[in-house]
């Protein structure tokens, strides 16, 4: 009763000023919250703050983050109730391998955050993909979902078929297999730089039989070649990604795509491994904003048929730049048709912004890093030129050289 005494009969201005000082302490914010109905209001202010709550997971099983979350974050407190945004976060995703990555907790649920609105897991391992899936299912007023680097644990014995192909092949384990149920969902993120065998989870997420109002989807993957184009070095087609495409044609207006493959090649003769994809992504209507990453030198350079050529209204495209394979002047030649495309007005009349990024692909026959900055100074500058039929007509004109990651 002291506690509460004294705690109610503080002045609101020193409440608040108290409360301020621990907006960076979750655990603090949790219990000030549930302190006094006095004290309630200011606690959620910072709990439902745009920054969110981040849960670090660095081992297994030993997780306090988690624990306390579970604990001081029950079903029906304000707190709970006041969470916007969550990451979930593993070991730092430039350093993780499979084997050091964190299996999510199957403790951990989120149904009961009412106000969830943005979730972030990065550099997790996921043991189950249907309960997996079926933990995000819970959050029913989830808008913004990201995953990065997300792993998901191979076949016992090492050598059978890998998640990624067993889905693919549409083959369930037992039953109907689970789907992704987010109805409010309008934003997904999927980043998987380091290949975790992760092709399998992404597949799945647009299955859903009532697929949700997505604006916004970004899809960088990079997944280890299986299969029958093992051998030959391909890389995993995003084909699978068409039904999603499909799904949601009539609300997307942001996508960037990416395939990235740093060790193996795209198949030689252009996109052919992405025909679905970019078949059902040419009947979209409304894309307004369209980023594209090619992450080999052998793909083609190639703009996609457009639906939405009346409203694009921003193009971006990421390329490697190589010494041997297309030659540079070959790219030019590429892109120079790319703008006279892109340059008709009658055809493009929305398009404001062309921006073309160019990151360094390491030559191993060159030590120690290829190419020089003298060569990606001269390729950027005639990539400009070939690009000032843009300028012309009025759209703003951006080439720069960018890191492998910096794309969007």
């Amino acid at each position: 009763m002291t506690a509460l005494w004294s705690a109610s009969n503080l002045p609101v201005e020193l409440i608040d000023m108290i409360v301020d000082l621990l907006s960076d302490d979750w655990r603090a914010l949790a219990g000030c919250a549930t302190l006094h109905p006095d004290w309630t209001a200011r606690a959620v202010k910072h709990l439902s703050s745009p920054g969110g709550i981040t849960l670090n997971v660095p081992d297994w099983p030993v997780c306090p983050d988690l624990d306390d979350f579970l604990r001081l974050f029950y079903p029906g407190s304000p707190q709970a109730d006041a969470v916007g945004r969550l990451t979930i976060c593993g070991p730092d995703p430039s350093q993780a391998y499979t084997e050091d990555l964190v299996p999510l907790s199957d403790t951990l649920a989120l149904d009961h955050l009412s106000g969830l609105r943005t979730l972030v897991i990065r550099s997790v391992l996921i043991l189950d993909i249907d309960a997996f899936l079926c933990f995000l299912s819970g959050c029913k007023s989830l808008e913004d979902l990201t995953l990065e680097t997300v792993g998901l644990e191979r076949p016992a014995s090492g050598f059978g078929k890998t998640w990624v192909e067993r889905l693919a092949e549409g083959l369930a384990t037992s039953g109907e297999p689970s789907c992704l149920e987010l109805p409010q969902l309008q934003r997904l993120r999927i980043c998987d730089g380091r290949g975790f065998d992760s092709a399998a989870l992404y597949n799945r997420l647009g299955s859903s039989a009532r697929p949700a109002p997505i604006q916004a989807l970004c899809l960088h993957l990079c997944t280890r070649p299986t299969g029958p184009h093992a051998r030959a070095g391909f890389c995993a087609p995003i084909n699978a990604w068409a039904a999603t495409i499909s799904g949601v044609r009539d609300t997307l207006r942001d996508l960037s795509v990416a395939v990235l493959s740093p060790l193996f090649r795209i198949a030689q003769d252009g996109d052919e491994d992405c025909v679905e994809f970019w078949d059902a992504f040419s009947r979209c209507p409304g894309i307004r904003r369209l980023a594209i990453h090619y992450a080999s030198p052998e793909a083609s350079y190639t703009f996609p048929a457009i639906a939405s050529a009346g409203v694009l209204e921003s193009f971006t495209l990421v390329l490697p730049y190589h010494v041997r394979y297309p030659a540079p002047h070959q790219v030019v030649e590429i892109l120079g048709t790319m703008a006279a495309v892109l340059s008709k007005t009658e055809e493009y009349p929305s398009l404001v912004e062309v921006r073309v990024g160019v990151y360094r692909r390491q030559d191993f026959w060159r030590q120690p890093e290829s190419p020089e900055d003298g060569e990606l100074a001269v390729y950027t500058d005639l990539i400009r030129d070939v690009l000032q039929l843009l300028e012309e007509r009025g759209v703003k004109v951006e080439v720069a050289v960018v890191g492998a990651g910096e794309w969007e």
